[in-house]
């Protein structure tokens, strides 16, 4: 798993690669609380996700309510297969913006 961020603008753009499980759950929560907090706006790309959890979806869950409680923009920007399902599968499309998938 890796995270990579750089901006674009004013927006911060955070790339998510490898698995987004339990047994990463911890690293992936602190690679994103390094940057989560670093922009206004922020915009996620995981289309590079292997493998995706319940755990990985409750760190997009977790992710997506602070930016709203901080008033931050978190934007998902795409999605690999594996990210899709879990969160189809949840029926989180809607509150994590991606609604019109």
């Amino acid at each position: 798993m890796s995270i990579s961020a750089h901006r674009d603008g004013d927006v911060l753009n955070i790339r998510v690669s490898g698995e987004m499980t339990i047994h990463n759950a911890r690293e992936l929560k602190k690679g994103l609380a390094e940057h989560l907090f670093s922009a206004k706006d922020i915009e996620m790309d995981l289309t590079d996700v292997s493998e995706m959890d319940t755990a990985g979806l409750q760190l997009m869950v977790l992710a997506m309510k602070e930016s709203m409680d901080s008033g931050m923009r978190l934007k998902i920007a795409s999605l690999s297969g594996p990210a899709e399902r879990i969160i189809t599968l949840y029926d989180m499309n809607e509150f994590l913006g991606l609604s019109g998938r």
